[in-house]
């Protein structure tokens, strides 16, 4: 799992860097306490920069990203959440939020390893680690002037200290530009139709206030979101080596998934420590012909019961089964249930 720092430029746009979100099969942002779904609507990996599109507009700070180039010795500060390379850092409050200062060393040079234009590119000697990636950089005015991509720690083969890299705000401005027309989602499509809308986001829901909550609930929304992107590989490692022994192959765990869509789930249930016993209220999209055993099923209201297991990383599925036979659903339904989670899909 990836992790780094975004901004908010719009109540549902964030801006990034594009390794962070690199051949990611799902996207979460955290704005304050709350988790939401994403979409990549741009990238420049060779700039460095991504535009993400929030399931949902966030309440979260906006930034303004300044006109003007900063000058060398310009004072700046530089957010974001450092280090936060593990599942359980990525998921904390903004308690982790840090804030280093320093000044703007050098302009228009450009970075050792990437070709990017040099005019497009800032040095500064506030410090920046791993899990900066993609927060601004800001000056004493709080505007953004650039963002964090990348820190040298070795040049001509011996240490440097102070050296971080950052994309201009002026740079920033124009792929916001370039790619904020795409950011509207495609709507969900109706419940007999035969293709996953992959423009769609899976949110999970949380009504469990057990302290594992916001874990799980990552779990199925990098579950469901594999199966909604058709990254079945992805979602195959989320499962424990015995259930993988118990599908068989990724091919025969996911015969069928093609034309499945998981639309809502609410973690409703948490019970355990070591091992977790879950409730989970799923409503999906399929077919007809993949439809739920004996049923001719296009939308499905599942209620199912997991248990999770914890490995080096986070929880992983080691079973499920069924709480009771899945119901039907009808697109009014759907549209109902997920009008207030994500408006945009619908208009």
């Amino acid at each position: 799992m990836s992790t780094g720092t975004g901004f908010l430029v719009d109540d549902d746009l964030v801006v990034t860097a594009a390794h962070v979100v690199d051949q990611a099969s799902s996207l979460q942002v955290r704005v304050d306490d709350a988790l939401h779904g994403a979409m990549v609507v741009g990238a420049d990996p060779i700039i460095d920069i991504a535009l993400l599109k929030l399931a949902k507009d966030s309440d979260g700070h906006i930034f303004e990203l300044s006109d003007d180039a900063p000058n060398i010795g310009t004072e700046v500060g530089v957010l974001g959440f450092p280090l936060s390379l593990e599942v359980e850092d990525a998921v904390k409050s903004n308690n982790d939020l840090s804030l280093t200062t320093g000044k703007i060393s050098s302009v228009n040079q450009g970075t050792p390893w990437s070709e990017a234009e040099v005019e497009s590119i800032l040095k500064t000697d506030a410090a920046m680690n791993s899990g900066n990636s993609g927060g601004p950089v800001l000056d004493t005015k709080g505007n953004v002037v650039g963002m964090a991509i990348a820190v040298q720690r070795e040049g001509r083969g011996v240490s440097v200290e102070g050296t971080g890299f950052a994309v201009t705000s002026q740079r920033i401005n124009r792929a916001v530009k370039q790619w904020e027309d795409r950011a509207d989602f495609m709507p969900l499509q109706s419940c007999a139709g035969s293709d996953a809308p992959t423009g769609f986001v899976l949110t999970p829901e949380m009504s469990s206030e057990h302290e594992q909550a916001i874990y799980v609930a990552e779990l199925f929304g990098a579950f469901g979101q594999g199966i909604n992107s058709g990254n079945y590989e992805a979602s195959f490692e989320l499962m424990t080596p015995e259930m993988q022994e118990r599908m068989g192959s990724v091919q025969d765990w996911a015969t069928g998934l093609s034309t499945t869509v998981w639309a809502y789930v609410d973690v409703y249930d948490i019970e355990g420590k070591d091992t977790l016993s879950v409730g989970v209220e799923l409503w999906t999209v399929q077919d007809a012909a993949y439809a739920p055993a004996g049923t001719e099923q296009v939308c499905s209201i599942w209620d199912n019961q997991y248990t999770l297991k914890s490995d080096e990383i986070g929880w992983t599925i080691d079973s499920v089964k069924l709480n009771r036979e899945p119901i039907e659903c009808t697109r009014d339904m759907l549209e109902d249930k997920l009008r207030d989670q994500a408006p945009e899909f619908f208009g």
